[in-house]
C-alpha cells in the first residue's frame, strides 16, 4: 500500500495482536525485510475460520484504506 510499516501500525491500531494482553486480531510477520516500507505477512485471529477470513478480506482493507 507504499506506506511505512509504522503507519501500517498505527492503522491497525488496538486490532494489532498485543502478546502481553493476548487481544488483537491482526499478527503481523516476515517483516523482517523491512526498513521504512516493503511487505509484510498477516494472520487473521478470529473465533472460527470464517471470522478469521473476514477479518483480512474485510476489516483489514477498510483499516489499511485499500
Amino acid at each position: 500500500i507504499g506506506v511505512p510499516f509504522t503507519e501500517i501500525c498505527q492503522r491497525i491500531g488496538g486490532q494489532l495482536f498485543d502478546v502481553s494482553s493476548g487481544e488483537g486480531q491482526f499478527l503481523l510477520y516476515n517483516v523482517g525485510p523491512l526498513a521504512l516500507s516493503g511487505k509484510f505477512d498477516v494472520i487473521g485471529i478470529g473465533h472460527n475460520a470464517d471470522e478469521a477470513d473476514r477479518l483480512l478480506t474485510e476489516v483489514l482493507p477498510e483499516l489499511l484504506g485499500v
